[in-house]
């Protein structure tokens, strides 16, 4: 089994498409394998036996002004392919979670993905959203919620073949997908902050949710009513 502790690995991703040309001067075709960098395709690679460990943890302020706070592992395993009733071929993930310190792995849920030359959609708990729209643009918009029943949420592309880095990682070729981006200086009203980061040859590497109701009527501001704040943290892929 190759493993890699958070080290570049190339997956080629089987979306390939052909462009033919002709040149009719010449009465023959020529035959163009178009870079899929140009599409961005490299930035959600998933064949089947890849998995992805992420550090987990979730931080709740609750009414009685009591705090919450858990950390776990998640790992995300593509596990098989299935054709689905409208005809398109999605890969199903399986999604185990444990302790820090635990050894045992606890398959939880089963999510699936569609990746196909237009977008990423993803099906969490049953409900699919676009996650990446390809071609990959700077500021390119979409609506996140365009293959649900959901009202729409429009995403925003940026910081397109940027470095990002966290703890000690740093990761050379990156996109920032902006989910929500509504944050209250004064903190007397709500946060709603939601991203996902995605890099070159790897995928998924860094999700942040951030949910958070202030106290209106209060003295002080920013004292917080109840929310939450939710991060994974990819730590470690590789194929099984």
């Amino acid at each position: 089994m190759f493993r890699s502790k958070i080290k570049f690995i190339n997956i080629i991703n089987p979306l390939l498409h052909v462009l033919v040309m002709g040149t009719a001067f010449l009465g023959c075709t020529k035959v163009i394998e178009p870079d899929l960098n140009d599409f961005g395709l490299q930035y959600y690679p998933t064949s089947l036996g890849d998995y992805r460990i992420y550090y987990t943890k979730t931080i709740r302020h609750n009414l009685d002004g009591s705090i919450d706070t858990t950390q776990y592992l998640v790992k995300e395993v593509a596990e098989d392919s299935v054709i689905y009733s409208d005809g398109n071929a999605r890969i199903l993930l399986g999604r185990y979670s444990r302790e820090i310190a635990g050894s045992t792995w606890q398959k939880d849920s089963i999510w699936a993905v569609l990746i196909n030359n237009s977008n990423v959609i993803m099906s969490e708990a049953n409900v699919d959203y676009v996650k990446l729209s390809f071609p990959v643009l700077e500021s390119k918009k979409w609506d996140g919620n365009a293959t649900n029943n959901n009202e729409s949420e429009y995403y925003k592309l940026i910081d397109l073949e940027n470095s990002y880095a966290y703890d000690t990682l740093t990761f050379e070729n990156t996109l920032t997908v902006v989910q929500k981006d509504l944050l209250d200086p004064a903190k007397i009203t709500e946060d709603d902050y939601r991203i996902e980061v995605y890099a070159a040859g790897i995928g998924l590497i860094h999700k942040l949710k951030i949910k958070i109701n202030y106290c209106s009527n209060c003295v002080e501001n920013g004292k917080i009513e109840d929310g939450f704040i939710f991060e994974q943290k990819l730590i470690e892929f590789g194929k099984e």
